[in-house]
């Protein structure tokens, strides 16, 4: 047997053992992932074994008698032992090659190399991250991939991870990223508000000319407030333009006053909690400031996360398929499929009253959330909500929920607001005072208007074209305009009992003492002809205080003292020539 050379080392025996485990490097699969034909021929491997497989060690001459007696080879039986004793029964499992869907002549370094370029170049085409690759290869002395290699390597990344290395977070969240859905409590009231714009609608624009768009057509939008428990719509606000933080505030205070505007809706209330979007144009710091007053926790979503609020997106899809698609002007959210024939045909309030008749129609039906109880929006809401109801004293600081207050004169057939007049009683006392308004944004004029005067509110001004104008009585009319006459009457009353008690020789006596007799003219005499009525009243003030000798207020001469002096010249010249044309004549 040929001896070692002397500068060389000896070679370590190889173990079997050690060898398998360097040729087979890959775990054995699960074995809930195995199917039935590879279960079959993972028990029949172990059928081979026999009793073999319960010892940790067996000789070579077991091996090879148990081998020759199952017609297998000794290393493809020394090889499932060894499998089996290592990984258990899964060892025994078929395996698919290491190398399989991987170049073959291509190193796992460059392979890395590959996806490596491709995640770290935003949108790079097969073409650019195969030029790269071989500028790569070519400077480490790698070999250079094909490009049908690289577009394979590109092909197999993960598409999620695709998307995130391009940046597409949005497409992203809507595919790819994990949820889990939210079991809210039924005895916690929990609302979500949320946007739809626009619609996919088209209604007939009929504002005024200085706001209508120039096709006449407009796509409105519309702000909902759901109930997450129950389903129930608390409230839909329609608008021409796109919602700001009066829409959303709005939103809140009709959901909270549902109930005590609309006999047809028993809920509202005080919620716990409303999820609403993050953005800072839709949430002012007074409605931060209110909700927290009146122990609301208010959860702003983060920013382009539909999926917190999904109960109200989720909603906005059903009113696509089940109102919107139904009605004339439809349009579609597809711009290349959009029919573009299509023509507005309703108005804005048309639309609202299809909105409402199609949501009383969804408070009564059976909600996929509720199956198991089978149970409608408003049953639910009735059998387990208990809002605190809104009194008094909440409602008036509801109405920092309106817009902005607005400066209006009360005139004797109201006040005129957004192109309506409104009326109530307590306008009466109020003729040519100027007030502050408040009113919900609104597509049309409201209903209603919240009027204040000297900082406290006075009363709810109605809409004369509303429900509540038309129907007003007479007497209702006849009795505030008893009142407005008898409020002026006490303050006329009041006036005279303060003057009764000034004394006469105050300056403040309206009645002025007779002026001295006189044989001469007085300058008032001489002038009332030629002077306007300011100058009079001043000639009478200068009387006035001769009368009760008090000194006249100094002042320096103007235009008035010249032409009385003047004045006064000339009456004694005419006296002086009437005097020496007598004596003449005698």
């Amino acid at each position: 047997m040929k001896e070692p050379a002397a500068s060389e080392e000896p070679a370590d025996p190889v173990d079997p053992v050690d060898l398998v485990n360097r040729v087979d490097a890959k775990n054995p699969p699960d074995m809930g992932t195995l199917s039935e034909q590879e279960r079959d021929e993972l028990f029949r491997r172990c059928a081979l074994l026999g009793q073999l497989a319960d010892q940790e060690r067996v000789s070579n001459a077991s091996l090879r008698g148990r081998a020759q007696e199952v017609g297998v080879s000794y290393r493809t039986l020394r090889r499932y032992h060894t499998r089996f004793r290592r990984y258990g029964l899964a060892g025994l499992a078929p395996r698919a090659r290491t190398d399989k869907g991987k170049p073959h002549n291509l190193s796992p370094h460059m392979n890395q190399v590959v996806e490596s370029l491709r995640l770290t170049h935003r949108d790079a085409p097969v073409r650019h991250v195969y030029e790269l690759a071989c500028q790569y290869a070519s400077a480490t002395g790698e070999t250079p991939p094909s490009l049908h290699q690289v577009r394979s390597i590109c092909a197999q990344i993960p598409e999620p991870v695709r998307l995130l290395a391009d940046g597409r977070e949005g497409e992203f969240r809507n595919r790819y990223r994990l949820t889990y859905p939210i079991r809210h409590d039924p005895h916690r009231i929990v609302w979500q508000i949320d946007h739809k714009d626009p619609l996919h609608v088209l209604v007939r624009d009929i504002r005024a000319p200085s706001h209508r768009r120039p096709s006449g057509e407009v796509r409105p939008f519309l702000t909902m407030v759901v109930d997450s428990a129950s389903r129930l719509v608390m409230a839909g606000l329609f608008s021409y333009d796109e919602p700001n933080r009066f829409t959303v505030a709005a939103a809140i205070r009709d959901a909270m006053l549902a109930g005590l505007t609309n006999e047809h809706k028993p809920f509202g209330g005080i919620p716990d909690e409303i999820w609403i979007d993050n953005g800072k144009d839709l949430v002012a710091h007074h409605v931060y400031q209110l909700v927290e007053g009146l122990g609301i926790k208010l959860v702003p979503g983060p920013p382009h996360d539909p999926e917190i609020r999904g109960i109200v997106e989720r909603l906005h899809r059903t009113l696509d398929t089940r109102l919107w698609s139904t009605l004339p002007g439809y349009v579609g959210s597809n711009v290349v499929e959009r029919n573009p024939r299509a023509k507005a045909e309703l108005t804005i309030s048309q639309l609202d009253e299809h909105f409402q008749a199609f949501i009383d129609r969804y408070h009564h039906e059976v909600h996929e959330a509720h199956r198991e109880t089978e149970q409608t929006p408003l049953e639910f809401w009735q059998h387990n909500a208990t809002p605190i109801p809104v009194d008094e004293s909440v409602l008036r600081l509801l109405d920092m929920l309106l817009k902005e207050p607005a400066t209006r004169r009360v005139h004797k057939d109201g006040i005129k607001y957004a192109a309506e007049r409104y009326w109530h009683p307590e306008l009466s006392v109020l003729v040519g005072e100027d007030v502050l308004v408040r009113a919900a944004p609104h597509y049309a004029a409201p209903d209603e208007i919240e009027v204040f005067f000297e900082g406290k509110w006075r009363c709810t001004a109605f809409a004369l074209r509303s429900p509540q104008g038309q129907t007003l009585e007479r007497q209702v009319i006849v009795e505030a305009q008893r009142r407005q006459r008898a409020h002026a009457r006490t303050r006329i009353k009041a006036a005279s009992e303060t003057l009764r008690t000034v004394s006469p020789f105050s300056p403040f006596s309206l009645t002025p003492p007779a002026p001295p007799a006189s044989s001469a003219p007085t300058p008032k005499q001489l002038m009332s002809k030629r002077r306007p009525a300011h100058v009079l009243d001043t000639v009478d003030t200068l009387a006035t205080a001769n009368a009760l000798d008090m000194p006249p207020a100094a002042h320096q001469p103007d235009l008035f003292d010249f032409l009385v002096s003047q004045a006064s010249q000339a009456q004694q010249t005419q006296q002086t020539d009437r005097n020496n044309s007598k004596g003449e004549t005698r």
